[in-house]
């Protein structure tokens, strides 16, 4: 469009002024100078400019927009036609951010592209003092540039690219990994499969623990969350580390709308990155009416590991990990195999994959010569039927296992109380050797044995 040598004009002109920056040294404003040079060729689309005074105040209305600063998308006639929507986007931006000690900034806002993908922006932010105010008290003055990276930067690699290569030098520093050893190698890739832009607006302590937290997943087949640490007020950045069989579309969209119904938000974004078995899905959630310490005490990372394997993992998936955690070597495993293919779907429907394992559990001990148990555990599986009814309600369950000599029946007994002990019912079949019953009502204990001889 008309104004892109305009913009790329302005571009130059600041990167000439950086030095002019005092809070930054020389080696800095050499790195943001190449950086600059570097989104010029052919890295970054620019679709606009405009700049923001600094003011003190403590709302966003401390930045105000300069009229007639505004190139492409921000130019006057088009913000006209927006409504000021983006200008307010942006001061509410540049707000939240004011905190950060680094006056220059590549980031995202919640700003989605007119133009090529839509998706949203990124932010070259770059903050220099007012060529018009008093040396003494210089007016600060935020340059905005907005425009997307091209595909040709992501096969730039990370170890080449201005500000990246030195956050990454910083790591391999701070953990002391020498080049080409496994350590080294595995950052390397993991940074690899993460979006540029996500490398771009990360700090270095932001890269560093989640280089840290991946490197303490030792179990790649269950769910892991952790919190990256920001400094950004009301941000809550989560990586959760998903097994690959449950990295696929349903499962990050049932986490994302978990999540969105978690917290109250103005902003939600997400992005996926995936090396090998390690599958993880960030998440940046803007939320305004919270400090750090009240996400701090409503964060429980232990619980939604839980929420979310409940949400997102099959039954059978779920049962084999409960077995494979609870026994040792292959025997998880060969229990798996044996007994999943003999559960009909009503079964898995009406119970918990801990429950199933608790009756794997009691097969495995009759089958070993063990006397005949009875588990009376509370019924809490919604039902159609209302009010009292019999004693017994009439089930044969499909007789679902079936192993040798020994049949496992699920009876189910619906009652409103129980003053004395449960009276069995005479079973046909002489070689039934297990009765498990549930009950709505408040029972004994789980695995009282009771004596079925009368």
């Amino acid at each position: 469009f008309k104004d892109q040598s305009s913009i790329l004009n302005k571009l130059e002109e600041i990167k000439v002024r950086l030095s002019e920056q005092q809070n930054l040294s020389e080696e800095d404003v050499i790195e943001w100078q190449q950086l600059c040079d570097w989104l010029k060729k052919d890295n970054f689309s620019f679709f606009g400019y405009c700049s923001f005074s600094r003011k003190k105040s403590v709302s966003d209305q401390a930045f105000e927009l300069q009229k007639s600063s505004g190139l492409g998308i921000l130019s006057d006639t088009y913000l006209d036609q927006d409504g000021n929507q983006m200008s307010d986007v942006l001061k509410a931006h540049l707000w939240r951010n004011q905190q950060n000690t680094i006056p220059f900034k590549l980031d995202r806002v919640a700003i989605t592209s007119p133009l090529l993908r839509f998706e949203n922006l990124m932010r070259l932010g770059l903050q220099l003092p007012s060529v018009s105010s008093p040396k003494s008290e210089p007016e600060q003055v935020e340059h905005v540039f907005l425009g997307l990276l091209r595909s040709s930067s992501l096969n730039v690699k990370n170890t080449e690219t201005p500000l990246i290569h030195r956050k990454m030098k910083s790591i391999f520093q701070n953990k002391r990994m020498l080049p080409n050893s496994y350590d080294y190698n595995e950052v390397v890739r993991i940074f690899g499969a993460t979006p540029k832009f996500e490398m771009f607006r990360s700090t270095p302590d932001e890269l560093l623990q989640m280089v840290e937290d991946m490197f303490s997943v030792h179990d790649p087949n269950r769910i892991h969350c952790f919190r990256i640490k920001t400094k950004a007020p009301g941000m809550l950045k989560l990586m959760i580390m998903l097994p690959l069989p449950l990295f696929n579309e349903t499962s990050i969209r049932k986490v994302i709308r978990f999540l969105e119904e978690c917290f109250n938000h103005s902003s939600l974004e997400w992005y996926t990155a995936s090396e090998g078995e390690k599958c993880r899905l960030h998440l940046e959630i803007q939320t305004d009416h919270e400090t750090s310490g009240m996400l701090d005490q409503r964060v429980d990372l232990p619980e939604l590991e839980k929420e979310l394997s409940d949400l997102i993992n099959p039954w059978d998936y779920s049962l084999k990990e409960w077995l494979r955690n609870h026994y040792p070597g292959s025997d998880g495993k060969l229990l798996f195999e044996r007994y999943s293919p003999l559960m009909p779907e009503h079964y898995k429907a009406r119970v918990s994959c801990e429950e199933a394992a608790e009756d794997i559990r009691f097969l495995e001990k009759l089958s070993h010569g063990e006397s005949i148990q009875v588990d009376l555990k509370p019924f809490l599986t919604p039902t159609v039927i209302s009010g009292t009814v019999p004693f017994y309600f009439s089930t044969p369950v499909n007789n679902w296992i079936s192993t040798g000599s020994c049949l496992h029946f699920r009876i189910l007994a619906y009652m409103s109380s129980i003053n004395s002990p449960p009276v069995l019912e005479t079973m046909k079949q002489p070689w039934v050797t297990s009765n498990h019953f549930e009950s709505r009502a408040k029972m004994a204990p789980p695995s009282t044995k009771v004596d079925t001889s009368h």
